[in-house]
C-alpha cells in the first residue's frame, strides 16, 4: 500500500530524513517511534505529500512525486484520514458539521446517508449525544474523538495519527487508543509517537527511528489477511469533483464575523454607505423623480397640452351691454328659444328717488300711499304672458302704455280698499274698478338733483298674489316709462360712472323658454355669437323678483357685449382639424374649472362637495359659510363625502373630464343635471342604486368683510348619475360645455367669469406630442401653447441629475475606503483563519477550492452590506418623498423603483470580487504545515 525507496529531506543543511526505506502492510496499527526530532512528523508528511523530498514514495501503487498538487489533494481527501496531537477542528463549528466537511467536499451522498455516516462515528467514539455541540465547547479527549471519526468519515485506506495522545492524560490516551487499535483492524493506521509504553501496548509493527534514520523495524504478531469490519456504514465510490460545501463556507463565515463584531460593524458601515450613494442615485434618478412627475399627472394627463391666451392679449375694463338690433337679429336667429325681447335698467332705484319713491291715489283731495310700491317695480314688472293667477275683474292681454295690473297681497289689498272708503274684500275692489276709472300715480323726487315727477297710470285690474308686482302686456313697459315718458338718459356702459349720476344703465335680454340651458350651450359654440357674453339674470339685477328664486325659473338673458380676452369655442373644432392627435379639450375658466398650466394647478374654482343626502351637505355648509380667510383648514370629510378644487386634486379631490362614449356602462349624459362617474366614486360615496342622484354645494358667491372674514353662498345642486366609467380616481365626466353650463344654469355664476381662457387636450398618440405641439404652435400662432409637463419633468430631471452627481461622488469615494477596508478586513481574517484555511488543505481540499474560505467571508460581507444599505435606502426614499410631499403639499401615494437596488447589488459584488482578488494571492502562499505549526 505504501512503499518508502531511498527517502530524503533537508531543511536547510539539516538532514531529517536520511535513506528511509519501509514497506508498510495494508493494514494494522503501525506505530513510527521515536525521540523528538528524529524525523517521524516529517515522514508523514512526505507521505501525504504534504512537503518535499528526494527518493520515491508510493501510494497505492502511484508515485505521489509526480502528481500534481491538485492531485495530492484529491489523494489525501480520498485515501488518507488525518488525527492531529492538538486536534486541529473547525473550532466555532459544531461536531457534526466537523464531519461533514471533508464528507460534502468529496461525497454527493443524500443527506440522510451523510446524516447516518455521521451518527455511525460518533457512535464508534461515544460522542453521539455530542453531535450538535460546538467544538470549543468540548474536552480535549472528546476533541480527539471527534478528530477520530472525522478522519474515518471518507473511509480512507490509512489513517495517519500524530501523537494523538500527547495532549491527553492518561485514561483518555488509552481510551483513544483502544479505539485506534479497533479502526487498525480494517485501515492501515501509521501513528507517530513518542511514548514507549503505549507503542509496546497497541502497536502491530513499530518502526524506531533517530535522526532520521530507521534503525529498526518490529513486528509482533502475525496478523491475517482477512479484515474485520466496523459498525460503520459505507460510502460507496465516488467520483465527484471535490468541492466545499457552501453550507459550511456560510456558517464558518458567519461565526468568525460573530467572533469579530465591532470590525464587522464597521466594515458594513462604511461598505453600506458606498453602496446606499449609488442606490439613492438610481433611486433620485427614478423613484423620487418618478413620484413628483406623478403627483403632477394625478392632475394633468401626461399626455395634456395647454393652449392659453398670449399675454399681449388684454380684455376692455368694463361691461357693456348690447343694443336693440343686435339683440334682434339674436331673437331671430334663436326664435325656436327666445319668447321676446326685454330690457332692464341696471340702476340703484332707492338711491335715484331718494326723497319720494311711492305709489300713490288721491282721494277727495288726500294724498294717499300704497304701501310696499316703488320705482323699482317699474323695472322688475311682469309680463302679462306670465300672468298665471285670476285677474279681476277680468283679464286684459293688450293693455295701452298708461294702463297696469297690479299683484297685490291681502293686507295691500285692505289698504287700498281703506283709502278707497270701500269694504275691503276682493269683491268690493272688483265691482269699484268695474264702474269706477281708478288712476294711480308714481311719485318719484330727488331734491340733490331738483328732481320732482309724477307719472299716472290707470289701475285696470288686480291678482292675488305673495308679493307686489306690476303686469304689462307690453315688453318693453319700463323703457316707455323711464325714457319716453320720464326722459331720463340711458347708457350702454354699464360698469362705467357717468358724470350725471342720473344716467340709467340700460341692458337689453332675451326671454327664453324652457330650454334655456340647450340655448345657452348652442350660443356658446356660435361664431355669429361669441362677440356677446349672455348672463342670467339673477339679483343682482332684480334684487325682489328673482331674490331665492331657483335658478331654472330664471328665464331673462341679458345680452352684453364680450370684451374679454377669451379662446372662442367656435375655434375648437379648427384646432382638432388641424391635429387629428387632438382630443376634445377640457375648458378652464375663473369661475368654474381653473386651468394654471405654469403651476399646474387644475380643478374646479371653489371647492365642490359631493355627498350621497342633501342633510350631509347642509351640515358642511353650517361649518363652511362663514370662516376666517387667514387661517387654514385642515379639511376632514365626513363619511361617504368627497370633495374637489384645484388646490386638492393632486390629493385625491373630485376632478372633471370629458366623457368617453365608448367607456360608458350606462347611458351618457343629456342635461346640464345628468353625469357620469367613475368607479372609485361611486364606492366613495357608497352608491348602491343606479342610476343614482347624489348632491353637490359649492359656492356661488364668496364675500370677504372688512374683519378678514370669507362669506361663502353656497347652493346645493342635484345630479343625476346616468352611467360608470372605470377608474380608481375619482372623476365627473360630462360634455366640454358642462364647465361653463354647469357653473351658469345650475349654480348661478356670472357669464363674466366663465369665459374660457385655457384649453387641456388629451393626445390619441403620446409619441407624437412634440410633433402636435409644433403643429398647433405653426396653425395658430395667436396662442401659447404648453406641455405643463415638460418644463416640470425637465427641472426635476436636472435637480435630480446634480444631485446624482454629487452622490455617486460621495459614493465613489465611500466605495473606494470600503474596499481599502474589506482588503484589509480579509487580511486580517487570513491571517487569523490560516490554521483553519490549512486544515483543510491537509484534509484534503486543493488551494482553488480554499480560496472560497475568503470569497466566502467577502461575498457575505458585501451582501449584508447591501441588505443594511437596502433598509437605509428604503427608508432615505420614504424621508424623502414625505418631505416632499410635505414642501410640495402633493398626496401622491408612495412607490419605490427596485432597480436602486440592481446597481447597489451589482456594486457590493464588485467590491467583494476586488477585495477577494487582492488577498487570493496569500491564500495561495498559506504553507499548510507552517500555518498548523503557529
Amino acid at each position: 500500500m505504501i512503499k518508502l525507496t531511498k527517502v530524503f529531506k533537508k531543511y536547510g543543511e539539516r538532514l531529517v530524513l536520511d535513506d528511509v526505506n519501509l514497506d508498510f502492510p495494508f493494514r494494522g496499527l503501525c506505530v513510527i517511534y521515536g525521540p523528538s526530532g528524529s524525523g517521524k512528523t516529517t515522514l508523514l508528511n512526505c507521505i501525504t505529500g504534504l512537503t518535499t523530498y528526494q527518493g520515491n514514495i508510493q501510494v497505492n501503487h502511484k508515485n505521489i512525486s509526480s502528481m500534481s498538487d491538485d492531485e495530492l489533494s484529491d489523494l489525501r481527501l480520498r485515501t488518507f484520514g488525518f488525527v492531529f496531537q492538538d486536534f486541529k477542528l473547525f473550532e466555532t463549528e459544531t461536531v457534526l458539521r466537523n464531519l461533514l466537511f471533508p464528507l460534502e467536499t468529496l461525497n454527493s451522498l443524500s443527506k440522510n446517508r451523510k446524516l447516518r455516516k455521521c451518527d455511525d462515528l460518533l457512535y464508534l467514539v461515544g460522542l453521539t449525544q455530542k453531535k450538535k455541540q460546538i467544538v470549543n465547547k468540548l474536552s480535549g479527549g472528546e476533541k480527539q474523538r471527534v478528530a477520530i471519526a472525522r478522519a474515518l468519515v471518507n473511509d480512507p485506506d490509512i489513517v495517519l495519527a500524530d501523537e494523538p495522545t500527547g495532549a491527553l492524560d492518561e485514561k483518555n490516551g488509552n481510551e483513544i487508543m483502544s479505539l485506534i487499535k479497533k479502526i487498525s483492524q480494517k485501515s492501515l493506521v501509521i501513528m507517530v509517537s513518542h511514548d514507549q509504553n503505549l507503542t509496546k501496548k497497541y502497536a502491530d509493527y513499530i518502526v524506531e527511528m533517530d535522526s532520521g534514520r530507521v534503525i529498526n523495524i518490529t513486528s509482533k504478531t502475525s496478523h491475517t489477511t482477512e479484515k474485520s469490519n466496523l459498525p460503520i456504514s459505507k460510502n460507496g465510490l465516488t467520483n465527484k469533483k471535490s468541492k466545499i460545501p457552501h453550507s459550511f463556507l456560510m456558517s464558518h463565515t458567519f461565526h468568525t464575523m460573530k467572533q469579530k463584531k465591532w470590525r464587522t460593524a464597521l466594515c458594513y458601515s462604511m461598505t453600506s454607505l458606498g453602496l446606499v450613494g449609488v442606490g439613492l442615485a438610481f433611486v433620485l434618478s427614478s423613484t423620487v423623480s418618478n413620484n413628483i412627475k406623478q403627483a403632477y399627472r394625478e392632475i394633468v394627463d401626461e399626455n395634456a397640452l395647454m393652449v392659453k391666451l398670449k399675454n399681449n392679449e388684454t380684455s376692455i375694463n368694463g361691461r357693456y351691454a348690447a343694443n336693440y338690433y343686435e339683440v334682434g337679429s339674436l331673437k331671430e336667429e334663436y326664435d325656436e328659444y327666445v319668447q321676446d325681447i326685454g330690457v332692464t335698467y341696471y340702476c340703484n332705484f332707492e338711491s335715484f328717488f331718494k326723497d319720494t319713491n311711492n305709489l300713490a291715489i288721491v282721494k277727495n283731495g288726500r294724498y294717499c300711499i300704497i304701501p310696499g310700491f316703488s320705482a323699482r317695480h317699474i323695472n322688475e314688472y311682469i309680463w302679462i304672458d306670465d300672468l298665471k293667477t285670476i285677474v279681476y275683474p277680468e283679464r286684459i292681454d293688450d293693455l295701452e302704455n298708461d294702463e297696469i295690473i297690479l299683484g297685490l297681497d291681502y293686507a295691500t289689498l285692505r289698504e287700498l280698499c281703506f283709502q278707497l272708503q270701500i269694504e275691503r274684500t276682493v269683491k268690493s275692489l272688483t265691482d269699484y274698478l268695474f264702474r269706477n276709472d281708478l288712476f294711480l300715480y308714481f311719485d318719484l323726487e330727488n331734491y340733490d338733483w331738483t328732481y320732482s315727477d309724477q307719472q299716472l297710470v290707470k289701475l285696470v285690474g288686480f291678482s292675488l298674489e305673495s308679493d307686489l308686482k306690476i303686469y304689462h302686456s307690453n315688453h318693453l313697459w319700463n323703457e316707455y316709462m323711464f325714457e319716453e315718458r320720464m326722459r331720463f338718459p340711458i347708457s350702454d356702459a354699464i360698469s362705467q360712472i357717468d358724470k350725471n349720476p342720473w344716467v340709467m344703465k340700460k341692458i337689453y335680454y332675451l326671454k327664453t323658454n324652457e330650454k334655456r340651458n340647450e340655448l345657452i350651450n348652442l350660443l356658446i359654440d356660435d361664431k355669429n355669437t361669441d362677440k356677446f357674453i349672455f348672463e342670467i339674470a339673477d339679483e343682482t339685477y332684480y334684487p325682489w323678483s328673482y331674490y331665492l328664486k331657483d335658478m331654472n325659473d330664471r328665464d331673462r338673458l341679458l345680452v352684453f357685449l364680450n370684451t374679454q380676452a377669451h379662446i372662442p369655442s367656435w375655434q375648437i373644432p379648427y384646432f382638432l382639424e388641424n391635429d387629428p392627435n387632438l382630443i376634445s379639450p377640457i375648458k378652464g375658466n375663473n369661475g368654474g374649472y381653473l386651468i394654471y398650466p405654469e403651476s399646474l394647478m387644475i380643478g374646479f374654482a371653489k371647492t365642490m362637495y359631493f355627498a350621497n343626502n342633501q342633510e350631509t351637505l347642509e351640515n358642511i355648509i353650517d361649518q363652511q359659510t362663514s370662516k376666517s380667510s387667514l387661517a387654514f383648514y385642515q379639511e376632514e370629510l365626513p363619511p361617504y363625502v368627497l370633495s374637489g378644487n384645484y388646490v386638492n386634486s393632486i390629493q385625491g379631490g373630485v376632478k372633471f373630464n370629458i366623457v368617453d362614449e365608448n367607456a360608458i356602462y350606462g347611458s351618457s349624459p343629456k342635461a346640464v343635471n345628468e353625469i357620469v362617474v367613475s368607479s372609485s366614486f361611486i364606492e366613495a360615496l357608497n352608491l348602491k342604486d343606479e342610476p343614482s342622484t347624489i348632491y353637490v354645494t359649492t359656492p356661488k358667491k364668496e364675500t370677504l368683510t372688512a374683519e378678514g372674514n370669507l362669506i361663502s353662498d353656497y347652493v346645493i345642486v342635484p345630479l343625476h348619475i346616468t352611467g360608470v366609467i372605470k377608474s380608481n380616481k375619482n372623476i365627473i365626466y360630462q360634455e366640454p360645455n358642462w364647465t361653463t353650463l354647469f357653473y351658469q344654469c345650475e349654480v348661478g355664476v356670472s357669464a363674466f367669469d366663465l369665459q374660457t381662457n385655457t384649453l387641456a387636450f388629451s393626445l390619441n398618440d403620446s409619441d407624437k406630442i412634440n410633433e402636435s405641439l409644433n403643429r398647433f404652435k405653426k396653425g395658430f400662432p395667436q396662442y401659447e401653447i404648453i406641455n405643463p409637463l415638460y418644463d416640470i419633468n425637465e427641472s426635476v430631471n436636472t435637480v435630480c441629475f446634480y444631485l446624482t452627481i454629487a452622490l455617486f461622488t460621495f459614493s465613489s469615494v465611500a466605495t473606494l475606503i470600503a474596499i481599502i477596508l474589506l482588503t484589509i478586513c480579509n487580511y486580517l481574517y487570513v491571517m487569523e483563519n490560516k490554521k483553519e484555511i490549512a486544515l483543510a488543505r491537509c484534509i484534503g481540499v486543493n488551494k482553488k477550492e480554499s480560496r472560497k474560505f475568503l470569497y466566502s467571508h467577502s461575498l457575505v460581507q458585501c451582501l449584508l452590506s447591501f441588505v443594511i444599505a437596502s433598509v437605509e435606502l428604503m427608508v432615505f426614499t420614504i424621508i424623502a418623498n414625505l418631505e416632499i410631499d410635505n414642501i410640495l403639499s402633493f398626496g401622491f401615494s408612495f412607490s419605490f423603483d427596485p432597480i436602486g437596488f440592481l446597481p447597489m447589488l451589482i456594486l457590493s459584488l464588485a467590491i467583494a470580487l476586488i477585495s477577494s482578488l487582492v488577498m487570493s494571492s496569500n491564500i495561495n502562499k498559506i504553507n499548510p504545515l507552517e500555518a498548523l505549526a503557529s
